[in-house]
């Protein structure tokens, strides 16, 4: 007896390894032939889920077929959620090698027992191998999936199995995957959906539209089958969770902020990617997009429908803001359009680089004299160009011929430096418009004669306050905001040159006059631009930590009525620096070394004769020679001014022709030159407050010396050269008086 039993022991023990090791050969086989539709849908993309720097969802991208399937890591599974799938779908998924053989037999025994198909005895792994590759639904179909399904057993671990299986179920209304189920169902993450909402959703899969808990008609069946299911599995949830969660069910509608944003990164994106961090800010994005529809539909009557905005961070390069239309869907405007990246004449806003190359490659300096008389160009055609006011000025400093936007001195720059060096030069500075333009350029270009984009011009005005380094823009977020280099194109002297010259205010008056507008109570450099025909209005401001572009006008090509560059756009650019700077004002714009400060005659640029009319400061590099002004003498015993010939020849027989001193005569030591005495003051409701200051501009001799301000004879603050400042003072008359050592000056001014 003996002997038998331990037969039958070994008999038992050889079949059992035998079967082991026929299983185990069969998987190797399996392992080992390729199995390409199953790679492919691993490999299948995802819908790519956009975030902006906090983390905040801007876009989850549709796929090309408008499907979106959301990718879900097997750790933001719900416990709960994969033993509600595996209970009422699997209940033996991690014992069998793909098929249950109970389940299925089970299943084909009801079926002919009952005359209908009332169970299938479908694993998961039978479910996935038939999203995987469809099979007909025939025996031999079967049979195709079940070996199938032993194939995905034999290459992937259950949690991989569950995982794919679980971001691949197909909920019907172009969805795919628990998560973007749960979105479109219940209208949130599935990690948030409770053990009852789980459960519906298992049910949509089955039967998209059967069981689809947004139509209210379906409730009753859905209730009925999830009851059914919770009592068969034996889960602990109640009824009443189930008619709630049907309740909870509603429709989602996928975020779609910033997409013109979106549509610009898009080309960047690893096709691979199913989530990315970029730099926008999206609260700022909104924000601003909420201030540009608010200008535009102000100055509506002005024929002003449209406008785009770009911020830069100088630091990082890292955008922060992208706004391309006032409304994306606002397709009787062109909405669509991209006005960050579409080709419009830039106006006046080509300047600054064109006085940056002069200063750097030819030898000009901040007080090189300019001619402002009537001047024609010849070449292919006669131009004859004429500043925005139709006036000339004479002799001006190249200070004062950008800081004032002046256009005949651009022209005359451009001229004597060579139009095509000044075009080589844009397209160093990544001006690809330029580059790709098979147009012929003149001395036009100098004042806007060119189609360029908002985004290449900010990007290389941010170049002068990052010391002539070019900014590489970066749309993902940066781990650490740490100053990036990039190419250097200009020198650190002409890099500050021209961020102090575009954050004169005394320099920009021939142009634009004592305005407010470009008052702010930090360091910024500003540059606006109108074209001729008033259909692209400009303006930028930096500062050392940020940059801001603005475009406003029509993509019909619609001229805007009378509004310019230095108007709108300019009061908008200063509203987000004041946003961008609120918490931290920025570092002013640092003096390089090997610079030193000289008294120069604002008429003759040249070093501070004995009978100029006052002087001012420029800054040259060291070691550099002033000739004296000889254009002031002494006649009469009077002083005159005697200009060179050159400029009265034109100027005496035009009739609009005005010499600009630039300075006057200020026999004080110190003197408020702005405002005027009795100056009066009207505040704007609609605009915000805080950003209504009042700039005071006092002139001291001694530039060494601190001066202290008084406002109703009470101390308010001390202040040093160059002895600009700004006052919020609310509505009344006030007394305001600037002390120096040896001598003091005052004003009155009211405010209503």
């Amino acid at each position: 007896m003996k002997k038998g039993k331990n037969r039958n022991l070994k008999k038992t023990i050889f079949i059992l390894i035998a079967i082991v090791l026929a299983i185990t050969v069969i998987k190797v086989i399996l392992f080992l032939i390729p199995y390409k539709e199953l790679d492919r849908l691993k490999e299948s993309f995802y819908s790519v889920k956009i975030l902006d720097r906090n983390n905040r969802t801007i876009q989850v991208l549709p796929l090309d077929n408008g499907t979106r399937r959301e990718f879900l890591l097997d750790r933001d599974i719900p416990r709960i959620a994969k033993e509600i799938f595996i209970k009422s779908e699997d209940k033996r998924f991690y014992f069998h090698l793909g098929v249950d053989l109970f389940a299925l037999l089970r299943a084909t025994w009801l079926n002919i027992s009952q005359k209908k198909i009332v169970s299938g005895g479908s694993t998961i792994t039978m479910q996935l191998s038939r999203i995987v590759s469809p099979q007909n639904k025939s025996i031999a179909g079967k049979f195709k999936e079940i070996i199938n399904a032993i194939r995905i057993e034999s290459k992937l671990t259950k949690n991989e199995i569950l995982n794919l299986y679980l971001n691949s179920l197909p909920f019907g209304f172009n969805t795919i995957g628990v998560q973007s189920g749960a979105k479109i169902f219940f209208g949130k993450d599935f990690k948030s959906l409770s053990p009852a909402e789980i459960l519906v959703l298992s049910l949509i899969p089955r039967n998209p539209s059967k069981y689809n808990p947004l139509n209210i008609e379906n409730r009753e069946a859905i209730q009925k089958k999830a009851i059914e299911i919770k009592k068969r599995i034996k889960l602990d949830i109640k009824e009443e969770d189930i008619i709630n969660a049907l309740e909870n069910a509603k429709s989602y509608k996928y975020e779609f902020f910033a997409p013109h944003f979106v549509n610009y990164i898009k080309k960047y994106l690893d096709k691979n990617i199913k989530e990315v961090q970029t730099s926008l800010d999206l609260e700022l994005n909104n924000f601003i997009q909420k201030k540009l529809e608010y200008y535009i539909e102000k100055y509506s009557n002005r024929r002003l429908t449209n406008g785009a905005v770009i911020v830069f961070d100088n630091w990082t390069g890292e955008i922060l803001v992208y706004i391309g239309s006032k409304d994306f869907f606002d397709k009787e405007n062109d909405g669509e359009i991209d006005g960050v990246q579409v080709l419009n004449q830039p106006g006046s806003t080509l300047k600054p680089f064109l006085y940056a190359l002069a200063i750097d490659k030819f030898d000009f300096l901040p007080n090189t004299i300019l001619d402002d008389v009537p001047s024609f160009f010849g070449g292919e055609e006669v131009y004859i160009p004429k500043n925005f006011n139709n006036r000339f000025n004479g002799p001006v400093r190249l200070r004062v011929a950008l800081a004032s936007s002046l256009n005949v001195p651009a022209v005359q720059t451009v001229v004597k430096i060579g139009v095509k060096n000044f075009v080589a030069h844009l397209i160093d500075l990544d001006f690809e418009s330029i580059k790709k333009s098979k147009k012929g350029y003149g001395s036009g270009i100098a004042v806007g004669n060119a189609e360029v984009s908002l985004f290449e011009i900010a990007k290389a005005f941010s170049i002068f306050v990052r010391n002539g380094e070019k900014l590489n823009p970066e749309y993902l977020k940066v781990k650490k905001r740490e100053f990036k280099h990039g190419k250097k194109i200009y020198s650190d002297y002409t890099s500050f040159i021209i961020a102090d010259i575009l954050s004169d205010a005394k320099s920009r008056t021939i142009g634009f006059g004592m305005t407010e507008i470009f008052n702010t109570e930090f360091q910024a450099m500003f540059k606006t631009g109108t074209s001729n025909q008033f259909n692209n209005i400009w303006a930028f401001g930096s500062t050392t930590n940020y940059t801001v572009g603005v475009w406003m006008g029509n993509f019909s090509g619609e001229t805007v009525i009378g509004v310019t560059g230095s108007s709108i756009p300019a009061r908008l650019v200063v509203e987000i620096l004041n946003i961008l700077h609120n918490k931290k004002k920025p570092d002013k714009f640092k003096i390089p070394s090997g610079i030193t400060e000289k008294i120069i005659c604002p008429l003759s640029g040249k070093k501070i004769g004995d009978n100029c009319y006052g002087g001012i400061y420029e800054y040259f590099k060291e070691g550099i020679t002033l000739l004296e002004c000889d254009w002031h003498k002494i006649e009469n015993g009077k002083i005159k001014t005697i200009l060179p010939p050159f400029y009265t020849q034109y100027l005496d027989k035009i009739e609009n022709a005005e010499i600009q001193f630039n300075t006057p005569f200020i026999k004080k030591d110190v003197k408020i030159l702005y405002p005027n005495n009795n100056a009066c003051y009207y505040y704007d409701p609609n605009y915000p407050y805080e950003s209504q200051k009042i700039k005071i501009e006092v002139f001291c001799k001694d530039i060494k010396e601190s001066l202290s301000v008084y406002i109703n004879n009470d101390f308010y603050k001390k202040i040093s050269y160059p002895y600009n400042f700004f006052i919020s003072p609310k509505r009344g008359k006030f007394l305001i008086e600037v002390k120096g050592i040896k001598d003091s000056d005052t004003i009155n001014i009211e405010v209503k």
